[in-house]
């Protein structure tokens, strides 16, 4: 005989949904999470990425943005000077399986860009310099080499696919290629914040209108490209271009236009002044008798 299952006669039971089993998180990577696990490129360098994605205190996060920062100045040092050789390598990857002529321009591009950087290709990894601090555990400093790794070698799995026949070290010189041209990208993109905040300050003090703006942008937009390639802007062009600018202003505005660059300049003067060890005073040198 059947026997029905047993009732239960607690109201709070009855009312409960059904049971859920703790979902396990993730482990943290800097590959992006989807369904096809497909790969996109990090912008920024993968060992301060890395690092950024796993719970840290408030003095670890500082420590780690330090670093960063102090990484940043040296690859801009270089990217500077060989703004032009990093542009050329973008799209690397296609123009290498393009037509024969363009297979060698691509890879005389290649060896430029390399040759130009390497200084900051080879250096110390960002995990080694923050592991130096003494300010990281051993688990959180394996956790992200993991995370470095598996990015790695998903960039490396990527560059392969893309060019038959490419292994051992041009293969890996590719991988550092590819790598150099992440951190070139958080490069570009703080330069262009830093320069839109820049423009949108200027704009603010002189009230321009948004016709205005977008003809002042036009004006300058060739100086500032230049800048970023590390050429040497002549004087005469931004002469030329500060009068052009100012035919586009009203009297009003060009005498807010002047006064805001003199204080600029003012305050760079004095930034200048604070940061510049002070001359020593003559009754202060020491007698020669």
């Amino acid at each position: 005989m059947a026997v029905d299952p047993p009732v239960d006669a607690n109201p709070a039971n009855l009312l409960a949904g059904p049971t859920t089993v703790a979902s396990v998180p993730a482990p943290p990577s800097l590959l992006h999470q989807d369904f096809d696990r497909a790969f996109e490129h990090i912008v920024g360098e993968a060992g301060i990425e890395a690092m950024l994605r796993l719970p840290l205190t408030e003095a670890q996060k500082a420590i780690v943005s330090e670093i960063a920062q102090e990484r940043t100045v040296q690859f801009n040092a270089v990217a500077k000077r060989s703004y032009a050789k990093l542009v050329a390598l973008q799209g690397i990857e296609t123009r290498l399986q393009g037509p024969p002529h363009e297979k060698v321009r691509a890879a005389v591009d290649l060896l430029r860009g390399y040759l130009a950087t390497r200084s900051v290709i080879h250096r110390e990894s960002a995990l080694d310099a923050l592991e130096k601090t003494g300010a990281f555990d051993a688990a959180q400093l394996a956790t992200a080499r993991a995370m470095v790794e598996e990015y790695e070698k998903a960039l490396r799995d990527e560059i392969a696919a893309a060019t038959p026949n490419l292994e051992g070290d041009e293969l890996d010189r590719r991988v550092h290629i590819a790598l150099l041209l992440d951190i070139l990208k958080d490069t570009l993109e703080m330069e262009a914040k830093t320069g839109a905040e820049s423009f949108a300050q200027f704009s603010a003090a002189v009230e321009l209108t948004p016709a205005q703006e977008e003809r002042v942008k036009l004006i300058f937009t060739p100086i500032v490209v230049q800048e970023l390639q590390g050429n040497r802007v002549a004087a005469l062009d931004r002469v030329r271009a500060l009068l052009e600018v100012s035919r586009e202003l009203t009297a009003e505005q060009r005498e807010r236009a002047w006064t805001y660059i003199h204080n600029q300049e003012r305050e760079v003067e004095e930034s200048r002044k604070t940061t510049e060890p002070e001359a020593p005073k003559l009754d202060a040198m020491p007698s020669s008798e």
